[in-house]
């Protein structure tokens, strides 16, 4: 009896530890793949949701652009219009803490940073501000 009690105390250990123990805002609390498999895929805008005060806007995605993380830390950004394609290359990295996923732009030199608040196999929601503009841009895979 005492053995029971003593492997079901650490069965709810484990959990309360496992259910919270989430790097990311949205999710997900645990998870058995590397962050970076996690963002290694192609990416397509399901949305995006812009808050500026308390005032927010939602914008679905129009499959007009996507995003590819490779593994070997490059990325490339195509955007398709009926006037063609317009494709940008980098390099991506995650900061010191894998909060932040930057990106550095080819050419330009331009680096941006954007906060992960979800990062699942199939679904990743990033966040970017520009002055007083917040950007959440909903991501699932391609």
């Amino acid at each position: 009896m005492k053995k029971l009690s003593i492997i079901i105390s650490m069965f709810m250990m484990t959990s309360v530890v496992l259910t919270s123990c989430g790097k990311y805002e949205e999710g997900p609390g645990f998870s058995v793949l590397p962050k970076k498999s996690r963002v290694v895929n192609i990416w397509k805008v399901d949305k995006i949701v812009s808050k500026v005060g308390s005032s927010t806007t939602e914008t679905a995605g129009d499959g007009s652009s996507y995003t590819e993380f490779k593994k070997d830390d490059t990325f490339e950004y195509t955007l398709t219009s009926q006037a063609g394609s317009l494709t940008s290359k980098g390099k991506w990295n995650f900061d010191s803490k894998k909060e932040n996923i930057e990106m550095t732009f080819d050419g330009s030199g331009i680096k941006t940073t954007n906060k992960i608040l979800m990062l699942k196999s199939n679904e990743m929601w990033l966040s970017s501000t520009s002055g007083a503009i917040t950007n959440e841009t909903h991501y699932v895979t391609k």
